[in-house]
């Protein structure tokens, strides 16, 4: 209900309390879904079903409306670098590497590189690791640490001739 002054324009508003009874039902159309059976990221028209009343006598209805999914977030966590032997190369082998957040059943892979910050030899040396995502339901996430720093060693090559058993750098 409004009520008018000359000042301004007020609205006042009564508040009914009616208990609601029935059921209710809101989803999508089937067909869009991951492997393990979520919806794809995308936007959705909403479908409601169902017969909800209240102590009034009024009768609800719903104008559905529309859904939008959007990408979960995945981190990375566990991946290191190996130490390796002096071979010329900054490239590193990476190990480990968990995708936290993943939903169950979907399909989804941890790819993983990572380069030294040089070829030279030492201990300690900085791993600057890459990490992207694959799959048939990569789409439906983003993962929100793509990179980041480790350490490891590179060390001397060792080999050993089989005349005589010694070891030579």
């Amino acid at each position: 209900r409004k009520e008018s002054s000359a000042a301004s324009d007020v609205y006042k508003r009564q508040v009914l309390s009616a208990g609601i009874s029935g059921t209710a039902t809101f989803g999508v159309a089937a067909g869009n879904t991951s492997a393990g059976g979520h919806l794809n990221v995308g936007n959705y028209a909403l479908n409601y079903t169902g017969n909800l009343a209240s102590s009034l006598g009024y009768k609800l209805v719903s104008n559905a409306g529309n859904v939008t999914v959007t990408p979960a977030t995945l981190t990375v966590s566990g991946a290191i670098a190996q130490n390796k032997p002096y071979d010329g190369n900054t490239s590193a082998t990476i190990s480990g590497g968990l995708l936290n957040g993943l939903l169950a059943g979907d399909a989804v892979s941890l790819n993983k590189s990572g380069n030294f910050d040089n070829a030279s030899i030492g201990n300690g040396k900085t791993v600057s690791l890459a990490f992207s995502i694959a799959g048939a339901d990569s789409g439906n996430y983003v993962l929100s640490n793509p990179s980041g720093n480790t350490l490891a060693n590179i060390c001397l090559l060792y080999t050993s001739d089989a005349a005589d058993d010694s070891l030579r750098v």
